[in-house]
């Protein structure tokens, strides 16, 4: 009868200690599940802050663009209305 009860603990206590490795490996892997979901997300972040950075760059390069074209219209708006005002300045 004692024998049987130190068979039956020596089993459960081995249960018990393949239980808590068990467990110990489920913790770590979702440790190591939990990290790689953080790595993805910020990558995704500096993703997005790239892409971002680049719209603005380009949001700012047209517009420059934009003004030095409308300043060369105006430019030429200007000379055209001066070459009429000296053409007729001089009749």
């Amino acid at each position: 009868m004692t024998r049987l009860r130190a068979l039956q603990e020596r089993a459960r206590d081995e249960q018990a200690e393949r239980d808590a490795v068990r467990a110990r490996r489920a913790q770590e892997q979702a440790e190591r599940e939990w990290r790689r979901k953080e790595a993805e997300e910020i990558q995704r972040q500096v993703e997005t802050e790239a892409m971002l950075r680049e719209a603005r760059e380009q949001q700012m390069a047209q517009r420059e663009h934009f003004l030095a074209v409308e300043a060369q219209r105006e430019r030429a708006d200007f000379e055209r209305v001066l070459r009429y005002r000296y053409h007729f300045a001089c009749l």
